[in-house]
């Protein structure tokens, strides 16, 4: 089987972790990495050549290669969403990252985006629909039944019930526990270990504690 010629978009230590991880897996060979041209510090990382998005048709054949997106959660994962329309865009097509050290239940064309990335040591349960653009971190455990909408990002060691609903653009602080039969509103912020046990409805809220609750005027796009 011929294995996936990969660009890497992004160039933080998230990058090269998720690159190293990629390669190791034997799931794809990453031949560069990528970002916009006014990011770039140096002209390789790891061995490999940073290109310039703004130059990435110029380098490389479309129908050969494939990007894998690892700009990370800043600005409740807008900055992720943007660059992923950017992709979209170029005529690129996007690649998701899926862990085989991960159990996912479903079969990935069915209840899986493009652009995700799922980390070693994940449980995705059945019946779990995952978004365009999700990252899911390792040891998180997805139980069944779960909507998670597009651009999230669940920090490692989350825990979520059955029959939850994730709204887009949202972020699950590390070792956070979400109970089953809830929803939380777009562009929720959900703070490291918080223990979340009611609906939100709430968009662009932040929710912290044990039990969590929403913090008065706090706004998430300002916080993360």
């Amino acid at each position: 089987m011929e294995i996936t010629q990969l660009i890497i978009n992004g160039t933080t230590m998230f990058s090269t972790m998720v690159a190293k991880l990629v390669e190791m897996e034997g799931l794809a060979k990453v031949v560069a990495y990528t970002t916009a041209r006014h990011f770039i510090l140096e002209p390789s990382l790891d061995g490999k050549d940073v290109v310039p998005f703004e130059e990435l048709s110029d380098r490389f054949d479309k129908r050969e290669v494939r990007i894998l997106n690892t700009i990370g959660y800043s600005k409740m994962n807008t900055v992720r969403e943007r660059v992923n329309n950017e992709i979209d865009e170029s005529g690129f097509v996007q690649y998701s990252y899926i862990s085989p050290r991960a159990f996912v239940a479903s079969k990935k064309s069915e209840l899986i985006d493009k652009g995700c990335i799922i980390l070693p040591n994940a449980f995705v349960g059945p019946e779990v629909k995952i978004g365009k653009s999700t990252v899911i971190y390792s040891n998180c455990s997805l139980t069944h039944d779960i909507v998670i909408e597009d651009n999230v990002f669940l920090g490692g060691g989350c825990v979520v019930g059955g029959n939850v609903k994730i709204g887009r653009n949202s972020f699950i602080g590390m070792n956070s526990t979400i109970k089953n039969r809830i929803s939380l509103a777009p562009y929720s912020l959900v703070g490291c270990g918080s223990n979340v046990l009611k609906t939100v409805e709430q968009e662009r809220c932040v929710i912290v504690g044990n039990p969590a609750r929403v913090l008065d005027g706090k706004d998430s796009m300002e916080s993360l």
